[in-house]
């Protein structure tokens, strides 16, 4: 994956598959009793206002996504490759607009932000319709756009970076991650509490 460039994903959230998680339909990856109480305390101590459900969800998502991508980019940056974190922020209707799903980003990358159906709840609330009156300003549109833009320019020169949008390469030292959301932006090492507590 990591050739010569390479974009990277840490998600915000997972809601789709902690509620499988939830119903027994799927379980965490092998963690040992160790690992797990490790990784519950290192989420409690960042955010120590956390429900159960969040942490749940938020433990679930770092076992499952974030500390692989962070695992990922920071080999790749150390076998010399050049390396594009980003975090997708987006909250889209389904599970009352709480979270940003696995994949939520999809269907902004190719445009479709109109899709039809619920992608992730079935029978949910994410529906053209409930989409517009989440976002009656139509920021979804922008965020879309943005996407497309910097895919394109990653495609074409190996930098995601555009003319309106610049997007620094991953560092180890100050972990450059674009946090994708009506307002994108970079953000130094956004989940430098949990990195730093499971190191």
């Amino acid at each position: 994956m990591f050739g010569t460039q390479a974009l990277a994903t840490a998600p915000h959230s997972d809601e789709e598959l902690a509620g499988k998680f939830v119903s027994g339909l799927v379980s965490l990856p092998p963690l040992s009793t160790a690992q797990a109480e490790r990784l519950v305390l290192a989420y409690r101590r960042s955010y120590p206002e956390a429900t159960p459900a969040e942490m749940l969800i938020g433990t679930w998502t770092w076992a499952m996504f974030t500390g692989h991508a962070i695992a990922q980019a920071e080999l790749g940056v150390k076998a010399g490759g050049q390396v594009f974190m980003y975090r997708f922020d987006w909250e889209c209707p389904a599970f009352g607009g709480m979270y940003a799903p696995h994949e939520g980003e999809v269907a902004l990358e190719f445009g479709n932000v109109d899709y039809r159906g619920d992608l992730w709840e079935p029978g949910g609330n994410d529906s053209p319709a409930t989409r517009a009156a989440a976002d009656p300003h139509g920021h979804r549109y922008q965020v879309s756009e943005r996407m497309i833009n910097m895919w394109s320019e990653f495609a074409r020169k190996g930098n995601p970076s555009t003319p309106t949008v610049s997007w620094p390469q991953y560092s180890l030292e100050r972990r450059e991650t674009m946090v994708i959301d009506a307002d994108s932006r970079i953000v130094d090492d956004p989940n430098a509490g949990i990195r730093r507590d499971l190191a």
